[in-house]
C-alpha cells in the first residue's frame, strides 16, 4: 500500500513543527465505534470528534457529545490504518483524525440515522475525507409480518447526506461488505437478506443495495489479499457496477481460502493496527472490508494533503488511475479499477 513506507517520502499528510506539534494538511473523519484518544500511536493526530449516540441506549450512554470512547475496538483499529504514527504506521502518519461515534456497546449497535447525522456533522466540521467501514442493506420495498413497507425516505436521506458532503469537497469512502455476495445479482442479495431476516418476519421484495457504499459519490472498496492478484478475500462482496477499487483487507492465507480448514489458517495475512489500550491490548489483527476501506481513505487524505485544491472527483480519479490492475484487464467485478496504492497515487502527481 505504501511500498514499504516509500510513500512517506512523498506525503505523510502533515508535518512536525519545531515545538513538536503536528500540522495536519488534511483531516479524515472516521464514522465508527469511537476511538482511544490516549493511544500513543494516535494521540498526536486526533483532532477531536463527536458522539452521535443518544442518551439511554445503555447505562454508559449519557448523550455527552464529547464521549467518543471506543467500547468495541473497531474504530480505533480503522483509525490506525489511516493515520497511526508509532509502533505501527498508517497510510498517512501525520493526517488528522476526527472521530464520529455512531455505535454503542461492545457489540457495536447503531442506526442508519446516526450515521447520516455523522456524515452531516463531519462535513460541517470541514473534514477532507470521510471513512465509513460499515454497511447496511437498504431496500425500498419489504414486507414486515405480512404488511408492505417502503423505505424510499431513508434512501433519499443517504443520497442527500452524501451529496452534501461531496458538494462541500469531502471525499467519501465506504466498505462493500463481508457477505461474499455479487452485488450486481439482486436476486442473490435479496435471498441472502430474506434468509437472514425471515426469523423476524421480514422479507425483502425490492432490489437491495449496500449503503453507503453503493450510493452515488462514494468510493466503494472491496478486500484484496496479499497472496493473489486474481482473487479477493473469501468474505468480500463484489460486483462490476458496484466496486470502484480494492485494498488489502486481510485474510487467513491461500491454503485456508482453498480448503476452509482452520488448521491451515495463517494469521500473518491479517491486518495489524491499533486497539484501545483499555481493552487488554494495544494492537490487534483483524480482517474485513472494514480494514480495506481506511487504506483507501488514507490515500485520499494524502492526495488531498499534497493537493488541497483537488475536488473529490479528482481524488477519486487519481486513486483509480494509479491502482494496480488486478484481475481481468481493465475494470472488473472483483477489484474495480484495481488495488489502490498510496505510492503510485502520489508519484509524479502534477504540482
Amino acid at each position: 500500500m505504501t511500498n514499504n513506507g516509500k510513500s512517506y517520502n512523498l506525503e505523510t499528510g502533515g508535518y512536525k513543527n519545531k515545538d513538536g506539534s503536528i500540522t495536519h494538511k488534511a483531516v479524515v473523519g472516521v464514522i465508527d465505534t469511537g476511538i482511544d484518544e490516549s493511544h500513543p500511536d494516535l494521540t498526536n493526530n486526533i483532532v477531536g470528534g463527536r458522539n452521535l449516540v443518544p442518551a439511554g441506549m445503555d447505562e454508559s450512554e449519557t448523550g455527552d457529545p464529547t464521549d467518543i470512547k471506543d467500547r468495541n475496538g473497531h474504530g480505533t483499529h480503522v483509525a490506525g490504518i489511516i493515520g497511526a504514527n508509532g509502533k505501527v504506521k498508517g497510510v498517512g502518519p501525520e493526517l488528522g483524525i476526527r472521530s464520529y461515534r455512531v455505535f454503542y456497546s461492545e457489540q457495536a449497535l447503531g442506526l442508519p440515522s446516526w450515521i447520516i447525522d455523522g456524515i452531516i456533522a463531519a462535513t460541517n466540521d470541514k473534514v477532507d475525507v470521510i471513512n465509513m467501514s460499515l454497511r447496511f442493506y437498504n431496500s425500498n420495498k419489504m414486507t414486515v409480518e405480512g404488511e408492505s413497507y417502503k423505505s424510499i425516505a431513508e434512501t433519499l436521506l443517504w443520497k442527500r447526506a452524501i451529496q452534501y458532503a461531496v458538494k462541500n469537497g469531502v471525499t467519501v469512502v465506504a466498505g462493500s461488505g463481508n457477505e461474499s455476495l455479487n452485488l450486481d445479482n439482486k436476486k442473490e442479495v435479496n435471498e441472502f437478506l430474506t434468509n437472514m431476516y425471515e426469523p423476524y418476519g421480514i422479507s425483502v421484495k425490492g432490489p437491495a443495495t449496500v449503503v453507503p457504499a453503493q450510493m452515488p459519490g462514494v468510493i466503494n472498496v472491496s478486500a484484496s489479499t496479499k497472496w493473489s492478484t486474481q482473487q479477493l478475500a473469501f468474505y468480500s462482496n463484489y460486483g462490476n457496477s458496484a466496486i470502484d477499487v480494492s485494498a488489502p483487507g486481510g485474510d487467513y492465507g491461500q491454503k485456508y481460502a482453498e480448503t476452509n480448514d482452520p488448521a491451515a489458517a495463517d494469521p500473518s495475512n491479517l491486518i495489524l493496527s491499533t486497539w484501545p489500550t483499555y481493552l487488554g491490548t494495544s494492537y490487534e489483527l483483524n480482517a474485513g472490508t472494514s480494514m480495506a476501506t481506511p487504506q483507501v481513505a488514507g490515500i485520499a487524505g494524502v492526495i488531498k494533503a499534497a493537493h488541497p485544491e483537488y475536488k473529490p472527483a479528482q481524488i477519486t480519479a487519481r486513486i483509480k488511475q494509479t491502482a494496480f490492475d488486478y484481475g481481468k484487464k481493465g475494470h472488473d467485478a472483483l477489484f474495480g479499477s484495481g488495488e489502490a496504492n498510496a505510492y503510485r497515487a502520489l508519484e509524479n502527481i502534477k504540482k
